[in-house]
């Protein structure tokens, strides 16, 4: 079987190097690509700022660096952008990989196919548990939830501690275990 990809997208106040530990060693039979988002990472941004503007720039930097039907790897924004994108191009994606993420109220995948993972921090101040959860009425039926216990938001990262985050309840370490272990399953 040929190699398939997967699209890390980082979250706010953050960046594509936020993925070097996935690209340097990614899951069996994947390669691992992350763009830097428009106006982080010292990128320009002429363009609005919104989950759809970043959306549809998704879009044009698939076809731009010729990536067919990937699964889309998205924390926080990352993730809201992810969905928004797999509302509207589901059957161009391989799966959906939420981190302490969930699709906007006016966002619905729940009549799409796509294959659906959904991780949330037990600790997280930022995406709340109850938010993620929530998200789960707009995914398709079949998403799984992997809670990682004792974990805060800017445990799926490594940008150090956020404004408003939680208290862990785990090391970093600890959580990546369980973040990596749910990822490469569901790859």
């Amino acid at each position: 079987m040929s190699e398939r990809t997967l699209v890390a997208i980082h979250g706010n106040f953050a960046s594509a190097r936020w993925w070097t530990d996935l690209i340097n060693d990614p899951p069996a039979g994947w390669r691992v690509v992350a763009p830097d988002l428009p106006g982080f990472a010292g990128t320009e941004n002429n363009g609005e700022v919104s989950i759809p503007a970043y959306a549809q720039w998704l879009g044009r930097w698939l076809t731009e660096q010729h990536i067919v039907r990937p699964a889309l790897l998205g924390h926080s924004l990352g993730g809201a952008m992810a969905a928004q994108y797999a509302s509207k191009k589901a059957g161009r994606l391989d799966g959906l990989l939420l981190e302490a993420a969930y699709p906007a109220r006016n966002v619905p995948l729940q009549r799409t196919n796509l294959k659906v993972l959904s991780l949330l921090s037990q600790n997280d101040g930022l995406a709340s548990p109850a938010d993620v959860r929530d998200g789960l009425k707009r995914l398709p039926p079949g998403a799984k939830l992997v809670e990682v216990p004792g974990a805060v938001h800017s445990f799926f990262g490594r940008y150090g501690p956020q404004k408003g985050d939680g208290l862990p309840g785990v090391s970093r370490a600890e959580a990546e275990v369980v973040v990596l272990q749910s990822v490469r399953a569901f790859l």
